[in-house]
């Protein structure tokens, strides 16, 4: 009997998926751990593998293709063996299983990067999502120079090329150009524009001095060798935070205000065409130094898009940090379930007056808190941020 491989739920929480690439063709002979298709969510790239053997009788959907989840994307079965498409049962998932995606390899076919033949004999690595809107205009990628990793050609490159060999428009046309929203872009725009207009924000602002947090930095990344992240030490004095004033480590549940156990703290990471919030765990009972080895490791996944779910989700407590944009300052929107989010700018040399009116240069770096002020009051928020400015400035009273 044909049996239909469909769009796999295990591990996503999405309505659909992008079909991105197919490992097989109409006709082929698979066998189990085959692996069938690739897919794309809004936050990851998983690749499906067969779990029975058979013959691929029909491709369902191409790639680029938006297929909802437990839709049927193939089918498989005996050569010849007679099937309905239009009755398709929406039986329990069956005859394939997703897996993560490992890290790129050009020579790995379940990587991200498609090898295309190129000049000289040589590959080209194309990523899945510039290989389709390649496809769709008709471009061939033999000639385009990658800008992505390792040479690898991203949806930028085949856009630029697109722009450049446009037609001239007519003096009344503005001209511009139509981004098609999916996948990780459409899940931003939803999460984001439901918590804006959903939570009430309320925005806090504090200027606090580095200086003794940098020379903490210094010193320790002297003594281990090994650079520490700054992000690495707001996280941990944000935990040690949260213990004093647990409300800012909460979820608004309509019927209640749910206060977390753990500092599950999570850092917003900007990847090619969008952004991901990978979690560090229980942050208050680890240290520095253990805290900014899984925050890289953590940052290398998502970048690799290799973060499960598990690494990216159910965040208490959020950190944006946009210093390395010599950005001054800025407000951040609450990232879900969480009831607050951290806004860091840069960090700057300044001419402060002291209480004493003695004036001093002291490095200055503006944050800004938002909170949920369903779950937050105001005078609650201002008083962790108050303990985490004295925290930053005074990095000893976190042991305190």
């Amino acid at each position: 009997m044909a049996e239909f491989v469909r769009m796999p739920q295990k591990g996503l929480t999405e309505e659909s998926a992008l079909l991105s690439e197919w490992h097989v063709r109409e006709g082929d002979l698979v066998r189990p751990g085959q692996l069938l298709f690739s897919l794309e969510t809004g936050k990851a790239v998983f690749d499906v593998e067969a779990e029975s053997a058979g013959t691929v009788l029909k491709l369902l959907a191409a790639p680029g293709d938006e297929v909802p989840i437990k839709d049927a994307v193939l089918v498989i079965g005996e050569p010849g063996e007679e099937f309905s498409i239009e009755k398709t049962p929406a039986a329990p998932q069956s005859g394939a299983k997703p897996l993560p995606v490992p890290a790129e390899h050009p020579a790995d076919r379940s990587s991200r990067v498609t090898e295309f033949p190129g000049a000289g004999g040589r590959g080209r690595r194309i990523s899945p999502r510039a290989r389709n809107l390649a496809e769709k205009h008709g471009i061939a990628v033999n000639d385009i120079k990658g800008s992505g990793p390792g040479g690898r050609i991203i949806v930028d490159d085949i856009r630029r090329l697109m722009t450049a060999a446009a037609p001239p428009r007519p003096d009344n046309d503005m001209g511009g150009q139509r981004l098609p929203v999916t996948g990780m872009r459409k899940v931003i725009a939803e999460r984001l524009s439901g918590s804006f207009f959903t939570a009430p924000h309320i925005f806090l602002r504090a200027a606090v001095s580095v200086d003794r947090l940098m020379e903490l930095r210094e010193g320790i990344s002297s003594e281990t060798g090994t650079k520490i992240s700054l992000n690495a030490f707001f996280m941990k004095l944000s935990a040690e935070a949260l213990k004093r004033h647990p409300r800012l480590n909460s979820s608004w549940k309509e019927s209640y205000i749910e206060i977390h156990d753990t500092a599950d703290i999570g850092l917003a990471v900007s990847l090619e065409d969008g952004l991901i919030t990978p979690v560090v765990r229980n942050c208050g009972s680890k240290g520095i130094i253990q805290i900014d080895g899984e925050l890289k490791e953590l940052i290398e996944k998502a970048r690799q898009g290799r973060l499960q779910p598990e690494e990216y989700q159910e965040a208490g407590f959020t950190i944006s940090n946009l210093g390395s944009y010599e950005v001054e300052e800025f407000t951040a929107i609450i990232n879900p379930p969480a009831s607050a989010i951290l806004a860091l700018g840069r960090a700057g040399k300044e001419t402060v007056v002291n209480g004493d009116d003695s004036v001093e240069i002291r490095r200055m770096m503006r944050t800004t808190l938002s909170c949920d002020h369903r779950a937050i009051d105001g005078a609650v928020a201002a008083a962790f941020l108050t303990d985490l400015k004295r925290m930053i400035q005074d990095p000893a009273r976190a042991l305190l």
